[in-house]
Parts: structure tokens; C-alpha cells; sequence
């Protein structure tokens, strides 16, 4: 259900342009074609699915499995990047003596 907006369509074969204008409208979700499963890629999948891969591959197809696993191994990784990056700059930038020539030089080796 849809409140106080406006429907906009262009006849092709004159091309006008007509504007309904509504304070309530149910729109038909179902007019877009037929319902039926559709494929979820592997992004939209839980991590519990995209480890089950072996188990499913007769579903999924042996070309897909490798995207199912390295997805999996994204998801696993990325929270872990973050923090190794931030120690990585963190050694960089607390190692050595402190004085104001070398503190420009780790400075860029943090950030390089």
C-alpha cells in the first residue's frame, strides 16, 4: 500500500504523459512475472550455506562451488584485515626512539 504519491505513465503511441495522482494505492506485486525460486547468489547466502557446499553441490553445480567457498573465506576474513592493518600502522608508528626526524619516516611506512 502506497500514500499520497502520484503514477506517471507515457502512452507510446501518442506519446503523452499521464499523472494520476492518489491518496491510497495497492500496487500488485505479482504483476511482474511468475513466482518461483529464484538463484541467490553467493553473497546473499548465510555462512552456514556457503560451508555446506559439499554437501549441496549436486544443487548448485560444480562450477559454483569455488565461489561458494571463497565468498565464505571473504566473510571470515575481512573483520580480521581491519585489525591486522591496525597493528601493522600501530608498529610502525610506536617502534624505534622518538624524535622529530624519524617520526615523519614511520609515518610513512604506516601509511605506505
Amino acid at each position: 500500500v502506497m500514500f499520497k504519491g502520484n503514477r506517471q505513465e507515457v502512452d507510446k503511441a501518442t506519446n503523452k504523459l499521464s499523472i494520476l495522482y492518489f491518496d491510497r494505492w495497492v500496487y500488485n506485486l505479482a504483476i511482474g512475472g511468475p513466482q518461483g525460486a529464484r538463484w541467490r547468489e553467493p553473497r546473499e547466502r548465510t555462512l552456514d550455506e556457503l560451508f555446506d557446499t559439499p554437501n549441496q553441490a549436486h544443487l548448485i553445480g560444480q562450477k559454483n562451488v569455488g565461489k561458494f567457498i571463497v565468498e565464505a573465506h571473504r566473510r571470515l576474513i575481512a573483520p580480521m584485515l581491519c585489525l591486522t592493518f591496525a597493528v601493522i600502522g600501530l608498529s610502525c608508528l610506536l617502534t624505534g626512539n622518538f624524535g622529530r626526524r624519524t617520526q615523519t619516516t614511520r609515518v610513512l611506512a604506516a601509511v605506505g
